[in-house]
């Protein structure tokens, strides 16, 4: 949605109880405006960056003040894989195995497309994320194999977004999105793992270890800025004043003061005013309790450690029964965040 060619001006329109047009210049509005202080420079100039709309009946008050803008915004989509393997023997006699794999993902998305043409693309998401793994087989003698294994898997996420402080007025779409702001992920995960197997007469035994360290990482422009608004919602009376003050200022003139739709009347004034009416701020602390500057993400790095031990025995009693029995240690540690940026008990 974007402003009528109108409001670009300065000229607040709208539509009588009895279905005439009428309308209100930047003088006339400065007259009705308790400040005195009128139509807003700085809001003109915004306005005047929003293409001319093409969809009147899709604005708010169909087209008086807003209007609807159609376009064909392009969306794009790339999913790439690469995979790779290779295999080793070794030594002649086929005991010893090493055995690598490989992926990357190269995937694009456009996730949120741009607001308006001509302007940026308003969310990217980059994909970048892979995964190796090494695998050593080893026959120790007819009755003993061993496998040992490393696999690193690494989710990399980047995200790219808009900067700086969000300004939305009502009924107005903002040339970019501040919904979704910029985000870096990365989350590798190793994975260190031994099996021993070792067949003796009717009982095969296994033993074997994991050793797990999982992290994650993020940096997050969230609520790294401000955030403000015109809004006719957050005003004394949702902008009663501003309706009174317009609807007297029109009877004194002799002009038809009743007014069609109201709510629109108000959001068109104070978008045109610039008038703010809300603006909120998320501030994060760095460990020593300081606040972060604006325009700073919020770094955090979460990690876990997970540990494990097996052995155990398959016995084969007799062709009909084979017992299975063992034991399993695992200790996995609690999350933390490697950097002291978390809430801990006192108690």
């Amino acid at each position: 949605h974007v402003p009528s060619v109108a409001m670009r001006q300065g000229t607040l329109t709208f539509a009588n109880s009895g279905g005439g047009i009428e309308t209100l210049s930047p003088a006339q509005l400065l007259a009705i405006d308790p400040q005195h202080l009128g139509v807003s420079p700085t809001v003109l100039s915004m306005l005047s960056q929003y293409p001319v709309g093409n969809a009147p009946s899709a604005g708010y008050d169909g087209g008086l003040n807003f209007v609807g803008y159609r376009f064909n915004a392009p969306d794009n989509l790339t999913n790439n894989a690469y995979v790779g393997k290779m295999d080793f023997h070794l030594d002649s006699a086929g005991k010893q195995i090493l055995s690598l794999r490989g992926s990357l993902a190269g995937n694009n998305q456009v996730l949120t497309p741009q607001s308006f043409p001509g302007e940026p693309i308003n969310n990217v998401q980059l994909n970048n994320s892979r995964g190796i793994s090494a695998l050593y087989t080893v026959v120790l003698s007819p009755t003993m194999v061993n496998v040992a294994s490393f696999g690193l898997t690494r989710i990399g996420l980047n995200q790219t977004g808009p900067s700086g402080p969000a300004f939305t007025l009502n009924n107005i779409d903002s040339p970019v999105n501040y919904a979704n702001r910029a985000y870096i992920r990365i989350s590798p995960t190793y994975n260190i793992n031994d099996d021993f197997t070792w067949t003796k007469g009717p009982h095969t035994v296994t033993a074997g270890v994991n050793i797990r360290f999982v992290r994650n990482g993020y940096t997050n422009y969230a609520n790294a800025w401000a955030s403000y608004a015109a809004s006719r919602g957050n005003l004394t009376g949702l902008g009663s004043d501003f309706l009174a003050d317009t609807q007297n200022y029109l009877a004194a003139n002799g002009l038809n003061s009743t007014v069609a739709n109201t709510q629109a009347l108000e959001s068109a004034g104070v978008a045109l005013f610039g008038v703010i009416t809300t603006g909120s701020v998320n501030y994060s602390y760095t460990q020593s309790g300081n606040a972060l500057a604006l325009g700073q993400p919020r770094i955090r790095d979460f990690a876990t450690n997970e540990y494990a031990g097996y052995v155990a025995d398959s016995w084969r009693v007799k062709p009909g029964l084979t017992l299975t029995y063992g034991l399993r240690y695992e200790n996995d540690t609690p999350p933390w965040e490697t950097n002291g940026l978390e809430v801990a008990p006192t108690f």
